[in-house]
């Protein structure tokens, strides 16, 4: 372990001052040593990836609601200059490529940009080569001001459904933390948050060629209405074939759990409506909650309590009650004695 990487991953270990984090910006943002603090950032980055939990998704959430308090500044530019000030704070918040595309953007009258939809919105936007994106609640992407006449990359935390302007010799990829996705012209889902068990990808029109990040000779191409399902923790591709227009129905409002276990059901729930559970320990155990699959659908986004009534008896055994505006406890329904 050399010098310069013992000094990022203390820093990034250690609760450090103000002064002391002036004086590490001021050391990562000098020219000297730029190829070895950029492989030690990326060495940090792919370790941190597995390293998230709870307190980590819940710092994220805490940004993404800080952002929501001022609307104007969902779309925030990033300075060139405060790029790699940035990267070691993004690392632990972030866990995606996001810090690696920062490091190795080389033009340098490009600005980056982020588009934030915080929990319990969506956010549309057209991006500079007219792609339209949709993005799901608690979703981050990452795109320039301009693409590059050869490739036209962006960066998603979180769950877009993407519609792309063809253009047959400048390739669209989208990067995720687990997998880069890349087409020419088409229409997919893509749902990559930061804690999920796995990255789902759904086309709709089109093609796509989907590789892991840093293995571009191990992927897998799709035809519409398949979809790929890809183990984040076991790097195994699981492709079928789909109705990829139900996982695309958020677009329009609507939830649609497909086959979905009761702990991924309450996930897109918190995201959806920016509300927390409060679950006992006995149900967080349970078959129903971990194993049992269940597909309910909702013509529209409908109020969280008429929600909670029909998921609740549609799994059975178990009741609610509303805690306070933002918080639903869940526990189990007790039997009566004879």
């Amino acid at each position: 372990m050399n010098n310069t990487f013992k000094i990022i991953r203390n820093f990034v270990a250690t609760i450090a001052s103000k002064e002391l984090k002036l004086k590490f910006w001021s050391w990562l943002v000098y020219p000297s040593m730029q190829k070895e603090k950029e492989e030690a950032l990326l060495d940090i980055w792919n370790t941190q990836q597995f390293e998230a939990d709870k307190s980590t998704y819940e710092a994220f959430c805490k940004f993404k609601k800080s952002i929501r308090k001022n609307k104007s500044h969902l779309v925030i530019s990033i300075h060139r200059k405060i790029i790699r000030i940035a990267a070691i704070i993004l690392i632990p918040l972030l866990g995606m490529a996001t810090v690696y595309y920062y490091l190795n953007t080389k033009t340098t009258d490009i600005e980056i940009l982020e588009c934030i939809a915080p929990e319990g919105e969506t956010r549309e936007l057209i991006l500079p080569d007219g792609s339209k994106v949709i993005l799901n609640s608690g979703t981050v992407l990452v795109y320039p001001s301009k693409f590059t006449e050869t490739a036209r990359t962006v960066y998603l935390s979180g769950e877009g459904y993407f519609n792309v302007t063809k253009k047959t010799h400048n390739p669209f990829i989208v990067k995720t933390q687990h997998l880069n996705i890349q087409v020419l012209g088409t229409s997919f889902n893509l749902q990559a948050y930061p804690l999920n068990s796995k990255t789902t990808t759904t086309l709709v029109t089109g093609a796509v060629k989907v590789e892991k990040t840093g293995e571009p000779d191990c992927y897998v191409t799709l035809t519409p209405n398949q979809q790929l399902n890809y183990d984040n923790h076991t790097g195994e591709f699981h492709k079928k074939d789909t109705n990829a227009t139900l996982y695309c129905e958020w677009t329009k409002g609507k939830l649609n759990f497909i086959t979905m276990p009761l702990k991924e059901i309450f996930k897109i729930l918190e995201r959806t409506y920016a509300i927390n559970f409060q679950i006992s320990s006995s149900i967080l155990k349970s078959d129903l909650f971990n194993t049992d699959l269940y597909t309910i659908r909702f013509k529209q986004k409908d109020e969280i309590t008429n929600i909670m009534n029909i998921v609740t008896k549609t799994v059975g055994n178990i009741t609610y009650k509303l805690e306070d505006e933002q918080t639903i406890v869940v526990y189990p329904i007790k039997k009566e004695r004879r």
